[in-house]
């Protein structure tokens, strides 16, 4: 028999539909996905937007169903993995909180941003002006640690008050005033004379440029920007009654999602396009250096910049809500505390944790790490003179995640699929059984496969056996 292993409550449910659909936007439109989408189209063009809503379509949609569906599933009843279930709860929780510690630095920025913003103070800034602005942040440890610290105690004083009253709430205030800014920036991209041809360069697609590269890029996006693999859809889908829609709610948020990354790329491209930035040059901290130089030379900057950035804590704060959860929820059950002491807890690790973030680009600036393969055609580079920062970015995005998502789809496989067949017929005759043989079939076979791949070429394991085990079975 399996063992019942709860990881939500059974108590805790969200009071409508509505309420899970604005939770599940405000924790999947994060800040990292606003600020890596309009990148990785600036680097691979209009198709990459293609590719990335098959994607979404094939691999998100499946992924993020299962989570959920599981989320709610354990609540009810018997897992029949939990030796394999029980280790993953520690990866999730370790994943989670490794994420909100950069990610809380990251906000960090985008927060003493915003009085920076509004105040003028990129107004008539050079390219030189602003890259000083930028750098004289990020190499003050303490500067960066008050804003580190004030975006955590905002998180903590929402999480601390529970589902209904922390989580709830915050997705009524984030959602409604994130969708008016983007809307008031699209706006604001429209006005530009540039509109027309942003709209000519983001939808003209060039079939040559797809390639390998393009399509592991969509990939990671699809898969790891919906806060897959980081236990958040898991404790969201426990928090769900056996009533609300999993398919329904899940299109709602995809369908948004699209929309939101379509915005968000108008927006980045009418700023870069009306200064002449070529998109080709884009560094990865274009957010802190392109934009706000765009901003500063244009009619309005001082206050739609303000808007923009603060558009951005607002998306960051949603998913520093949701990430914090698992945690939470985790040490609540393991050690029996009450939530406010759980979020105390789990907030002051994230803190200290967040600490060798902020020094990574200040005081331990010269601690670097290169990791390499020896191949037959040369050195293949995983990490090359990377900061603790980007090691730990890495270490999240191609080791945890996809390690988290493969063991979510061998439980969903194992422990529900091949032992819950009444269960899997009552789900037959409420979701339809084209929609059933979809999900179990791409759950089953493709997106495991998938994974598997994504997670050997990214770590390099891919390269490394092509040139070392294939020649050795060659000789034989």
């Amino acid at each position: 028999m399996g063992v019942p292993i709860d990881i939500g409550t059974k108590t805790s449910k969200c009071s409508s539909s509505l309420q899970l659909f604005l939770m599940l936007i405000t924790a999947t439109i994060g800040m990292g996905k606003l600020w890596k989408f309009p990148y990785l189209v600036a680097e691979y063009g209009g198709l990459f937007i293609i590719v990335y809503i098959v994607c979404l379509c094939f691999i998100t949609a499946p992924l993020l169903y299962t989570e959920l569906f599981l989320g709610r599933y354990q609540t009810l009843h018997n897992l029949r993995c939990p030796s394999l279930w029980r280790k993953l709860k520690v990866l999730l929780v370790i994943t989670s909180i490794i994420i909100l510690s950069y990610y809380s630095m990251l906000a960090g920025w985008v927060f003493a941003y915003i009085p920076r913003a509004f105040g003028g103070l990129f107004h008539g800034q050079s390219n030189e002006g602003i890259a000083a602005i930028f750098y004289q942040l990020i190499s003050d440890p303490e500067r960066v640690l008050a804003w580190y610290t004030l975006f955590i105690i905002i998180t903590i004083l929402f999480s601390v008050q529970g589902l209904q009253k922390g989580l709830e709430v915050s997705a009524k205030i984030i959602t409604p005033f994130f969708l008016l800014f983007l809307a008031s920036l699209v706006g604001y991209a429209w006005k530009m004379p540039v509109f027309t041809q942003v709209l000519d360069h983001l939808f003209s697609l060039h079939w040559e440029q797809f390639d390998q590269a393009l399509l592991l890029s969509a990939m990671s996006q699809a898969l790891f920007s919906f806060c897959l693999g980081m236990g958040i859809m898991l404790i969201y889908g426990s928090y769900t009654s056996i009533k609300m829609p999993l398919s329904s709610l899940l299109l709602g948020v995809i369908s948004v999602d699209i929309i939101v990354m379509i915005s968000i790329t108008i927006v980045v491209f009418s700023l870069l396009f009306s200064m002449h930035v070529p998109l080709q040059h884009l560094h990865s901290d274009f957010l802190f250096q392109h934009l706000p130089f765009s901003f500063g030379q244009l009619a309005g900057g001082s206050f739609f910049s303000g808007i923009f950035f603060l558009m951005l804590l607002l998306a960051a704060w949603g998913t520093a809500i949701a990430l914090l959860e698992p945690s939470v929820v985790w040490v609540m059950h393991k050690y029996n505390f009450l939530r406010s002491k759980a979020v105390v807890v789990v907030a002051i690790i994230v803190w200290i944790f967040g600490l060798v973030n902020i020094f990574a680009f200040n005081i331990w600036s010269q601690i670097t790490l290169t990791l390499s393969y020896s191949t037959h055609s040369g050195i293949l580079l995983i990490l090359n003179e990377s900061n603790i920062f980007s090691v730990l970015e890495r270490f999240v995005s191609i080791i945890l995640l996809p390690i988290n998502a493969l063991f979510l789809v061998i439980i969903m496989v194992r422990g529900v699929f091949k032992v819950e067949a009444i269960n899997m017929k009552q789900m037959k005759n409420t979701q339809g059984i084209l929609f059933y043989q979809l999900w179990s079939g791409l759950i089953t076979y493709i997106v495991p496969g998938i994974i598997v791949l994504f997670f050997l070429h990214e770590t390099g394991l891919f390269s490394f056996l092509s040139y070392t085990i294939l020649p050795w079975f060659n000789e034989y």
